[in-house]
């Protein structure tokens, strides 16, 4: 009863933190991995996420009998059935959950280190095509929240052309930087910066918006679009114009 009351208390301050601490993260070298060997000889917190029970995990971050951790893992049972932008528990859409245990780990005294590492959990590795686009949303995400070092999922358990995808936006994401993430009216825009462009990377909510000014556009599978280019619920990558 003491731990539900305590929670219930600091419920609202984490949430009014998570609003306005702004992610700093911007080199994302190796953002998507499969290899957790680095996570061996550190003290880790580890929290299960399913159906963003974020009031029944706040206790762990502030248990103040618990060891002083190197970083938080948040593991998401992700069902990618369900779009990312969709609110759920408390009116909370995927940024805000991220963004809310990224608030805990932070206020917590328990874990010193700045952002978290995230692991998505997925029950069917066979994807149809509606869920690899939300799917690789949820990716976008997490990228374009600039709390997280590492996004763990392992690629090589998904269907050939779930991977084909999936494995393009790690190249993609491995070696560019994030610059800036804007929602508005259902409207998507991550831009980010490589070595060689600047680029978006763009998707919609809802219907689908025909685009008449670009440049070079790429679908999620790295193929060139060149004609009847439009921003959907699959993410498209439109370079700038030089």
């Amino acid at each position: 009863m003491k731990k539900k009351l305590h929670a219930f208390l600091l419920f609202p301050l984490v949430v009014i933190f998570s609003k306005t601490l702004k992610g700093k993260k911007e080199d994302y070298t190796n953002f998507i991995s499969n290899d957790k060997r680095e996570l061996k000889n550190q003290t880790i917190l580890e929290v299960t996420c399913k159906d963003y029970d974020l009031m029944g995990d706040l206790h762990m971050f502030f248990d103040k009998k618990s060891p002083i951790y190197d970083k938080t893992l948040i593991k998401f049972k992700l069902d990618v059935s369900v779009p990312a932008e969709d609110d759920k528990m408390f009116s909370f859409d995927f940024l805000h959950v991220v963004n809310i245990y990224h608030a805990m780990s932070m206020l917590s005294a328990r874990i010193p280190n700045e952002n978290i590492f995230v692991e998505f959990e997925i029950s069917n590795y066979k994807l149809n095509e509606t869920q690899l686009n939300q799917l690789l949303r949820y990716i976008l995400i997490v990228f374009g929240s600039r709390k997280v070092d590492r996004l763990y999922l392992d690629i090589e358990n998904f269907d050939e052309k779930s991977k084909e995808s999936l494995t393009y936006f790690l190249k993609l994401l491995n070696s560019s930087k994030t610059l800036k993430f804007t929602q508005s009216r259902g409207l998507y825009v991550l831009t980010c910066e490589d070595k060689k462009n600047m680029f978006d990377i763009v998707w919609s909510k809802g219907q689908d918006i025909e685009l008449t000014d670009f440049g070079i556009v790429y679908d999620k599978f790295g193929k060139e679009i060149k004609k009847d280019i439009k921003v959907s619920n699959s993410p498209i990558i439109a370079l700038h114009k030089t």
